[in-house]
């Protein structure tokens, strides 16, 4: 699949995913209306995002990515995550990775320079998460969140640790088969 292609199939599928979240809400207000709910009980869902950073290893020329070790956050401690979080009040995808990235990764990003390449929708976890890959970026990455992150790391992307978040598994494994959108 070219380039064009792959654009146009990745932009249907941001469209899909935004429509299927729009659709839900719908129900879930039109519903509420009927049981006389109050408006404000509507669903939403926490948005989260995601960077893949990729190098090839210098020595072995095998491919890697950036994993940061969570610690003393009491979710998956111990394990293996990508550099991410959540978004913020009045925060756009793009806004808060770039956000996340220097607050986690002390990478500075530039819109231009990312592009989307996974969609993972956990509604039944009220979660939408965007994994976003970055052509560019300045600076070196360091572990600028000591207090959540034991260490980061690179990492041979075909030889994973065990201890990688389980989510972070599935949507890895999506990326490498070119599966754009996924739900649990």
């Amino acid at each position: 699949m070219d380039r064009t292609t792959r654009t146009v199939v990745k932009f249907l599928a941001i469209i899909a995913a935004t429509l299927v979240c729009i659709a839900l809400a719908y129900f879930l207000v039109s519903n509420n209306k009927e049981e006389g709910l109050d408006m404000g009980e509507r669903y939403l869902s926490r948005i989260g995002v995601d960077i893949l950073l990729e190098r090839k290893n210098e020595t072995s020329g095998e491919k890697e990515i950036l994993m940061l070790k969570r610690a003393g956050t009491g979710y998956y401690d111990g394990y293996y995550d990508l550099p991410g979080g959540h978004l913020e009040a009045n925060e756009d995808i793009f806004d808060g990775m770039i956000r996340e990235a220097k607050e986690e990764i002390g990478i500075t990003l530039k819109r231009e320079d990312m592009e989307i390449l996974h969609i993972y929708h956990r509604y039944k976890r009220e979660m939408l998460k965007f994994v976003f890959k970055a052509s560019n970026y300045e600076g070196e990455p360091v572990n600028a969140e000591t207090q959540s992150c034991e260490k980061i790391e690179w990492i041979e992307i075909d030889n994973l640790p065990k201890n990688v978040v389980p989510t972070i598994q599935i949507e890895l494994e999506n990326i490498k088969n070119g599966i754009y959108y996924s739900k649990e």
